[in-house]
């Protein structure tokens, strides 16, 4: 994602909740905790994914995280092409060594910055979260033509740069997603992930919320995504999620 569109996003959402002002709740008013449970989907720089995450309250203003989630990632020079030397037109990354599949758990807090007062109005939280992660490499296979005396025959290969065959155009289709599934790899990382969450439900028993940040992981090792680019073993990424979930116990002020 473009990161000046991923700003100018964050900041027209709450230029838009600053003047989004309606009816005030009462029980907004006597209810200072609040335990939670969510679930979210999120875009980032190089990929998608989705999280969970339980907020156990620790005081009127301060929470404890659990998070978890699964993320596809992806190499910024991933181009998907199709080889117009033959008749298949299935579409495939040239020179692309693994997909890669990275699984997260941790704990952090959560700090609220500004309590939603109205029900068109918007609560701003400032959250971190830190833990340990894993990514899972699994080999690409691809089909490669070969030409034996006056027959053409298909392989199914992992992408070699040595390979003439690879390298001068005989490579037309991936394989089946399901090839190289005995090959997997793992490789630790540890990560920190912090942002401002805008937490925005008209319901009182529900939570939507929108949340914009930074995410910083480095793993043992470089995650080998490509075999024709450079890999990193160091990952910073933006994101953007959208989060929904249920509020699953209140704790009334002692002025209820």
């Amino acid at each position: 994602m473009n990161k000046k569109i991923f700003l100018l996003f964050l900041f027209l959402f709450v230029l838009s909740c600053t003047y989004g002002q309606g009816e005030l709740i009462e029980e907004q008013k006597k209810t200072l905790f609040r335990d939670e449970r969510s679930f979210g989907i999120s875009i980032n720089s190089d990929g998608f994914g989705g999280n969970f995450r339980y907020g156990e309250f620790i005081d009127a203003y301060n929470k404890k995280l659990f998070y978890g989630d699964i993320s596809y990632i992806r190499h910024q020079k991933e181009v998907k092409i199709t080889n117009s030397s033959f008749d298949s037109q299935k579409r495939f990354v040239f020179g692309k060594k693994n997909l890669a599949v990275i699984f997260r758990g941790g704990i952090g807090w959560q700090k609220r910055k500004f309590p939603k007062l109205d029900k068109g109005g918007v609560e701003i939280n400032f959250f971190a979260l830190s833990g340990g992660s894993f990514a899972i490499l699994k080999p690409i296979y691809y089909e490669v033509a070969y030409r034996e005396s006056q027959l053409m025959i298909v392989r199914e290969e992992k992408f070699d740069i040595n390979n003439r065959n690879h390298r001068d155009g005989y490579i037309f289709a991936r394989s089946s997603f399901l090839e190289g599934f005995s090959e997997l790899k793992i490789i630790p990382s540890v990560f920190l992930k912090a942002g401002v969450n805008f937490e925005f439900s008209k319901k009182n028993d529900d939570v939507q919320a929108l949340e914009g940040g930074f995410l910083m992981e480095i793993f043992l090792k470089k995650v080998e995504i490509m075999a024709t680019e450079k890999n990193n073993q160091f990952f910073f990424t933006l994101f953007l999620s959208y989060s929904f979930g249920k509020i699953l116990k209140r704790y009334a002020s002692e002025e209820e």
